[in-house]
């Protein structure tokens, strides 16, 4: 009575792991993944019976039907029990052994199946990937199955649970430790070299596509108000324009850039020549999510499959002149290069697992000193390969061993070019990468810093300035801030006196000394507008100390400089206002410092005027 009681838990306790794993497969990249819930119903047609393993397969039909699981997938589920069961009941031997014939026997339909009934349209590497990923997984799942139902009885804890008497070969013992020496360390390096495949090209598409909405976001930027006129009525000009911008940065790529007006109208692609009166469909059906900050994901349904995924898109949106422009890259060639890329390492798998197996199949007739020999050249190959340790086959006087070890070595060293290409792969992507990241460094520089003087530039200058001023209004206590106008007193003379180069000369050493100033300063940070006009945003609050700063730094401009080996001493005229007393904009706040600052131009230069001023202080 007992027995039979702790039989029905252990049984209960098989059924309950079972839909564990059912919940938690293994992921290669891109929704391909590893299930292992066969294991538990073809454990149970040994350890349990035929009947509780028909019971065990229908539960988890029904769980399967409620995940959406495909109901091929199922029917081969409830035909994998009936079949090998019943082989196993008629003819016994190795559970193994009778679930790798059937399935052998069914990869050519599955094969079928797969691009017609299951995942209509699939390409054809993928159905091959998808064919040899489900005869591993099966073959996996059969070996992990053979094992537990073999060694399980022996546990002296089990004699009194399990009828089931064991059964231990020599030839069984020598087939699970070679296949599990050999595959098991391949499969799980497999199974991680696929998902950094699969973060290696999500993050190298988002770099790939955050370079292009900031090569288009800073060509945009740059047009003037008559360019973005004809741009938001249609210019053929403007178009021209754009569509050569999006050619040149997507010349050797898949991706392509559409511009869509405000009536969903394609305004201009990439690539092809598109009639404004075409309506952009891309995204009209389907699945969208975020996966980063401007980083989109679409596939045509919300069922997550390969399928999905090699149909879907990486794409990014931005919005600017009252167009809207997607950057898209599709995810089909990325994985259908996968996919020939992991099929070839699923063949060496496949290769490797039978030929263990037909050597294991021979173990019974063979020295145990030359099986040992092939078992240490077939066990730990990803790891010993890493090492750069030789694997080499000595020959032995049995043709047979010389035939498999030759093999083994062959596929070792097969395996060994793969992951050396495999990391010159990585490598190159993360070169890529790097040369991406300097990329928007570079164009980040370019768009935010003046070349001549090095210090940020009008575009700069208005982001942080608008910046602060949202920081400031969102506090209670309101803070202001003091915003500085200079301009270099007399600087026409220069240039004709001097040259454009001897201005450009000047305005380098006139920034290197306001530079210098500033180092003692806090809170204190210098742009250049243009020309010899550049402002100061100076957090300090006290209007007398201002007046002070603003003093002293007429008087450090003040020593002389060399222009063309020529000593000569400049002056400049500063205007301030302050933000919020004589301003609440940018533009406000700007043009009363202007108007200050020209009021000391009017008053004969080289000093300093508060705009909430009275009168002039110099």
């Amino acid at each position: 009575m007992a027995r039979s009681w702790y039989n029905q838990l252990l049984y209960i306790i098989f059924i309950i792991l079972g839909i564990i794993v059912y919940f938690y497969p293994i992921y290669l990249f891109f929704n391909i993944q590893f299930l292992f819930v066969s294991v538990f119903y073809l454990t149970s047609i040994r350890l349990f019976g035929y009947r509780k393993a028909l019971f065990t397969v229908g539960l988890y039909v029904l769980i399967g039907v409620w995940m959406n699981v495909h109901p091929v997938y199922l029917s081969l589920m409830v035909l994998e029990v009936i079949v090998v069961g019943g082989l196993y009941r008629s003819y016994g031997k190795s559970m193994l052994s009778w679930d790798a014939l059937f399935w052998l026997i069914l990869t050519i339909p599955v094969y079928f199946l797969l691009p017609t009934v299951i995942m209509p349209g699939l390409e054809s590497e993928i159905t091959v990937l998808l064919t040899l990923k489900l005869l591993i997984n099966v073959l996996l799942n059969a070996l992990i199955a053979d094992i537990i139902s073999e060694y399980l009885p022996a546990l002296p804890v089990m004699k009194n649970i399990l009828s089931t008497s064991p059964r231990l070969h020599l030839s069984k013992i020598m087939t699970h430790i070679s296949l599990c020496a050999a595959i098991i360390p391949l499969f799980y390096y497999t199974i991680f070299n696929g998902n950094y495949e699969e973060s290696k090209i999500v993050d190298y598409y988002k770099m790939k596509i955050d370079s292009y909405t900031n090569q288009i976001t800073n060509k945009l930027t740059e047009l003037d108000y008559q360019e973005v006129q004809q741009l938001k009525l249609g210019s053929v000009v403007q178009k021209g324009v754009l569509k050569e911008l999006f050619d040149s940065i997507t010349d050797v790529t898949t991706a392509s850039i559409y511009v869509v007006d405000r009536y969903n109208q394609i305004y201009v692609a990439s690539g092809v020549d598109t009639q404004t009166t075409q309506s952009f469909t891309l995204f009209d059906n389907g699945y969208q999510a975020e996966i980063a900050n401007k980083f989109n994901i679409w596939m045509p349904s919300q069922a997550v499959t390969v399928y999905t995924w090699s149909e879907g898109y990486f794409y990014s949106q931005i919005n600017l002149h009252d167009l809207t422009f997607f950057v898209i890259i599709p995810l089909k060639n990325e994985l259908v290069s996968l996919a020939n890329k992991f099929s070839d390492y699923f063949k060496i798998i496949l290769s490797l697992f039978g030929l263990i197996y037909l050597f294991t199949f021979l173990c019974e007739y063979i020295l145990s000193k030359s099986l040992t020999r092939l078992i240490t050249l077939a066990t730990n190959i990803p790891t010993r390969i890493q090492k750069n340790q030789l694997i080499t086959w000595e020959k032995s006087t049995i043709q047979e061993f010389n035939f498999l070890g030759t093999n083994i070595e062959a596929i070792a060293q097969k395996l060994k070019e793969m992951f050396q290409e495999a990391r010159e792969q990585n490598e190159l992507l993360t070169n890529r990468t790097e040369q991406l990241i300097s990329s928007r460094e570079k164009l980040y520089q370019l768009a935010h810093f003046d070349i001549l003087t090095g210090i940020p530039n009008r575009q700069k200058f208005q982001k942080d300035l608008q910046k602060l001023m949202t920081e400031l209004d969102q506090k209670s206590n309101r803070s202001q801030f003091a915003l500085l106008f200079i301009d270099i007193d007399k600087f026409k003379q220069v240039n004709d006196q001097y040259g454009h180069f001897g201005g450009d000369e000047l305005l380098v050493q006139f920034a290197e000394k306001v530079r210098a100033f500033l180092i003692d300063y806090e809170n204190v940070a210098l742009y250049r507008l243009g020309g010899d006009e550049f402002v100061i945003i100076n957090k300090e609050t006290n209007s007398q100390e201002i007046r002070n700063f603003c003093e002293k730094l007429i008087q450090v401009v003040k020593q002389p400089v060399t222009i063309h080996q020529t000593i000569t001493t400049i002056s400049i005229s500063i205007g301030v206002s302050f933000y919020p007393e004589d301003g609440t904009n940018v533009e406000e706040l700007m043009n009363n410092a202007d108007t200050a600052m020209y009021e000391v131009k009017s008053s004969g230069r080289d000093g300093v005027k508060l705009f909430s001023d009275g009168e002039e202080k110099m």
